[in-house]
Order: C-alpha cells, then sequence, then structure tokens
C-alpha cells in the first residue's frame, strides 16, 4: 500500500520500540500492506507489515507502539522460527508413530488363503488394522495440532507483555 505519510509514521514509532529490544541481529523493516483486514505480523527476517486495515481504525500513537511491539517481540524471540521447529520434531514424531502402527498391523493381520487384498491395512471396512492406522494418523494430527496451538498462544501472551514494555520505554524517551 503506498501511503508515504502512514509508511513514515509506522517507521518511526516502529523504529523507536525496536530500540528497546536492543536487538542487532539484522534491521527491521516496515511495510504497510493494501488489505481491509485490521491485522498486523511479522516475518523471521524482521520485516513487519500493517494492514490498511488497521491504520484505518485510527489507532493514536501508543497504541500503535504496542502492536508494533508486539510484533517486534515475535522477531526477537524467535518465535516463528521455534514454533517451525516444534512443527518439524512433531511431524517426525507422528511419522514414527505411523509408521511403528503400520508395521505391526501388518504383521498382525490375517490375510484370507489365497485371495490377494491389494490395499493391505488401509482397507479400513473390512479389517480392523486399517482403522488402527487411520485411528493413529488422525489422533497424531489432531495431538500436534493442539500441542502447536498451545505454544502459540504462549508466544502471544509474551509479545503482548514485552511489547508493551518496549512500547511504553519508546514512549517514556519522547
Amino acid at each position: 500500500w503506498d501511503d508515504p505519510a502512514a509508511l513514515a509514521r509506522v517507521s518511526a514509532i516502529g523504529y523507536r520500540v525496536a530500540q528497546e529490544a536492543h536487538y542487532t541481529d539484522f534491521p527491521f523493516s516496515f511495510y504497510l500492506a493494501d488489505m481491509a483486514e485490521p491485522n498486523a505480523f511479522a516475518l523471521p527476517g524482521g520485516q513487519i507489515f500493517v494492514t490498511r486495515g488497521m491504520l484505518e481504525l485510527g489507532l493514536d500513537d501508543d497504541c500503535l507502539a504496542a502492536l508494533l511491539g508486539h510484533e517486534i517481540t515475535h522477531v526477537v524471540k524467535r518465535h516463528g522460527t521455534r514454533l517451525e521447529r516444534k512443527a518439524a520434531l512433531l511431524n517426525v514424531l507422528s511419522q514414527a508413530v505411523l509408521v511403528g502402527v503400520a508395521v505391526a498391523a501388518d504383521k498382525n493381520r490375517d490375510p484370507a488363503p489365497n485371495v490377494p487384498d491389494p490395499y493391505g491395512y488401509y482397507n479400513s471396512r473390512d479389517r480392523p488394522e486399517g482403522n488402527l492406522v487411520f485411528g493413529s494418523y488422525a489422533a497424531s494430527v489432531i495431538l500436534s495440532e493442539l500441542l502447536l496451538r498451545s505454544y502459540s498462544r504462549d508466544y502471544e501472551d509474551e509479545s503482548d507483555l514485552e511489547g508493551q514494555r518496549w512500547a511504553s520505554a519508546a514512549r517514556s524517551e519522547e
């Protein structure tokens, strides 16, 4: 979204708040996104986006500083990277469980004599082993999703707290 005045305001406030984070791994950059939905988001590389819809809410500088502090915290605390690592680990563990269940189901199935089953243990209609495989997959997906949401909520809470602290510190130096 090309609005030089809005970008200058967001950047000025954002840089003041970012200074309070004392983060030097890489610089922050601020951008405007032409989206009607009120939102803001950060990428792990320090790019922070505020949507047109968020600015159209008429946030004062203090509210905008708290919003930017929240997003800056996500970058500084590496929330995106940490969540991605946890998701990868949960995916590997889920795959290991699925392989283990599939191998056990294959060993325990009792194929009908002289009747080939092209679906093997995936045939959940006729074989209880198939239900076990699909059930373990569904359970691992649900468990992973619940665990990741829990981590995500913790990261949001941390970003709220730390972001407000940095926003307040930036304000007191004006």
